[in-house]
């Protein structure tokens, strides 16, 4: 999904020179102009590319723009992404109304070029909310309410923050669905593109999480998303990021799952960071893969909750035909050893094989590929 940002300087400047990051565009009818052109040429189905002249030639008489496809295979791309993050100001400068406007335009001219494509508005940043809540941020809820119509497909959320605010999603969800309802609007997708937790310790403030609090809140980020109704969640990517914006203690440097040896493990001290030089896969990044090789084949918009009461949670999958169930205790938010719930469960009997989720070893570099799955703690039990 390709996100179309308003970032041209030589259109900025034109009407923008002192802004402090993108803002509507100057020269309205040229970026809807590029827009119509790029969703023809990758919506697989215009047989011209949306190019003007024929081959070698596309936009202008002379320019060999004609495309050409590695293999000969042509790609198609139908999700639109409109900008991102617009409630932070090095991403959007403008109003929120201005947005609005700016994403009514696009999404008419996405359509009329691509009428099977679907329009994504920016996701939402949740940076500068606090720890204790996730709320629809104002900038946002400006958006909707500037909006005369509705002029987008899916809603996109961004979700970072440390080990148990999973649970925070659901709040952000139900006020956005219940602000649209207002306006008529139901029936709305809402994504996750960026999800994630840290390991590691990003600064003093943030803290330090281990590998094992990052894999253990990935199982629960992608369930308890799923199961609140996303229908896509991405992690956002695989391998540390280094230096991020040239900055080695910036916070997207601990979010992934494999390590970069330009990424610092500790920057308690931002003035001197350390733990450069690591290598090799967390323990989030095999807690994925049991998650994929357990839940392969489920149906991801049939989950359905069977316990979400005293931090217990419990959700039951269909997998291969079969019952599959994830269950946990948030134990850090309360006092105890254990915790019983007693559930009954009508489609199983006999033994159940439990497996826990996370590798049983303090990080990755305890483990060996070759040894995958036999790592993660594994028991049959009888049911009662």
């Amino acid at each position: 999904m390709p996100t179309v940002q308003s970032y041209a300087a030589w259109d900025q400047d034109a009407c923008h020179p002192s802004r402090k990051g993108p803002m509507f565009p100057c020269d309205l009818d040229g970026y809807l102009s590029f827009l119509r052109a790029v969703v023809a040429r990758y919506d697989g189905a215009h047989p011209d590319y949306g190019c003007a002249y024929p081959e070698p030639d596309c936009y202008q008489p002379g320019d060999h723009q004609y495309p050409r496809w590695q293999g000969g295979a042509r790609p198609a791309i139908h999700y639109w992404q409109i900008e991102n993050e617009v409630n932070l100001k090095p991403s959007w400068s403008d109003s929120p109304a201005r947005y609005a406007a700016l994403l009514e335009q696009a999404y008419r001219t996405i359509k009329s070029a691509c009428p099977d494509c679907k329009v994504v508005m920016a996701g939402q940043s949740g940076q500068g909310v606090s720890a204790a809540v996730y709320p629809l941020t104002d900038f946002y809820r400006g958006i909707y309410e500037a909006m005369g119509s509705r002029c987008f497909d899916i809603i996109d959320d961004h979700m970072y923050k440390r080990r148990g605010d999973y649970i925070l999603y659901r709040q952000r969800q139900q006020e956005t669905a219940a602000v649209l309802a207002a306006k008529g609007w139901t029936g709305i997708e809402f994504w996750s593109t960026e999800m994630a937790t840290f390991s590691g310790t990003p600064s003093r403030a943030m803290g330090y999480q281990s590998e094992q609090d990052q894999a253990d809140e990935l199982v629960k980020r992608f369930v308890f998303l799923f199961a609140s109704g996303a229908r896509k969640v991405c992690w956002p990517k695989i391998i540390e990021q280094g230096w991020f914006h040239g900055d080695p203690c910036n916070p997207f440097n601990f979010t992934d799952l494999i390590q970069n040896p330009l990424s610092p493990e500790d920057c308690s001290d931002m003035d001197n960071p350390k733990g450069f030089g690591r290598t090799g896969k967390k323990l989030s990044y095999y807690t994925l893969k049991l998650l994929i090789h357990k839940l392969e084949g489920s149906d991801w918009r049939d989950i359905r909750i069977l316990h979400q009461e005293g931090n217990v949670y419990v959700f039951e999958f269909k997998s291969k035909g079969k019952p599959l169930y994830v269950v946990w205790w948030d134990w850090f938010r309360e006092q105890g050893e254990g915790k019983t719930v007693e559930l009954e469960l009508k489609d199983i009997s006999g033994k159940v094989t439990i497996t826990e989720a996370v590798p049983d070893a303090a990080n990755g570099s305890e483990l060996r590929d070759a040894a995958y799955p036999l790592f993660f703690n594994t028991q049959e039990v009888p049911l009662h």
